[in-house]
């Protein structure tokens, strides 16, 4: 089993985002991105490599760093309930199991 780390990252002045990623792979998830710089910053220190976006929901201050974290890591998989906007998404919806290469 991998072992994973979490890491939540102050996002714009009262959120959160979330980077879950394993250190041995250099694998990682960001949940909610709401400011791309910071969270570039961050996988750059680490040396992390981006792989995965989740979304919770579609209010901007948990979507307004995606199109930025996109352009970085362009071939980054999007995991979303809904649309957003013209970028691509992979839909999920309750009871979906996602695999990763986290593990």
């Amino acid at each position: 089993m991998a072992k994973l780390k979490i890491e939540i990252i102050n996002q714009l002045r009262d959120n959160y985002s979330y980077l879950i990623f394993n250190n041995s792979t250099s694998s990682s998830i960001i949940i909610d991105p709401a400011e791309d710089d910071k969270i570039i910053k961050i996988l750059e220190k680490k040396n992390l490599k981006l792989e995965y976006i989740f979304i919770t929901h579609h209010h901007d201050d948990h979507t307004s760093g995606v199109l930025g974290l996109v352009r970085q890591y362009p071939h980054i998989k999007i995991y979303s309930p809904s649309e957003l906007g013209s970028i691509s998404i992979n839909k999920i919806s309750d009871n979906n199991t996602i695999k990763t290469s986290l593990n």
